[in-house]
């Protein structure tokens, strides 16, 4: 009998209270949902005011009676920072790198849109790149690249 007494009580001191065991899980799922963010991208929120930059649409239309084709990019400053010296640059089957007229200074959420009209040697149904590269107030590129597929 004594030693089943023994036992009960060296079981009751070897668990943790019902507080710190709630403390426990919510720190480990705070823990959790920082390490999802961060890895997420901040897709939802970002963090701060850092520069970032996105191409929201890449429209590459063809005209199939004379076989030259508008290019449009829609870019956006998606950052807390301003954004300089932004270029935009689309290559792929039968093209060159060619360079679209747009803005090149973008501020925080402002969008920008990038043409070229006329451009030959596109072809409906290839897939092309579009890629904007932009200076931050440190000087660093802020880039992003996007693929579209030609259309008629």
């Amino acid at each position: 009998m004594e030693l089943c007494n023994r036992c009960e009580r060296i079981h009751r001191k070897l668990g943790i209270s019902p507080a710190l065991a709630t403390i426990v899980l919510v720190v480990a799922a705070v823990a959790i949902a920082v390490a999802v963010f961060a890895l997420s991208g901040g897709m939802v929120m970002s963090f701060g005011a850092g520069s970032k930059v996105v191409i929201e649409r890449v429209d590459v239309l063809v005209n199939p009676s004379t076989g030259e084709a508008t290019i449009t990019v829609d870019v956006r400053n998606a950052g807390g920072q301003a954004l300089s010296n932004c270029s935009v640059n689309v290559s792929g089957k039968g093209l060159s790198a060619t360079s679209l007229t747009g803005p090149t200074n973008l501020s925080p959420g402002n969008v920008g849109s990038y043409t070229k009209t006329g451009v030959s040697g596109l072809i409906a149904g290839e897939f092309y790149t579009a890629t904007v590269t932009c200076k931050d107030p440190g000087g660093r590129d802020v880039s992003d690249s996007k693929q579209a597929i030609a259309h008629i």
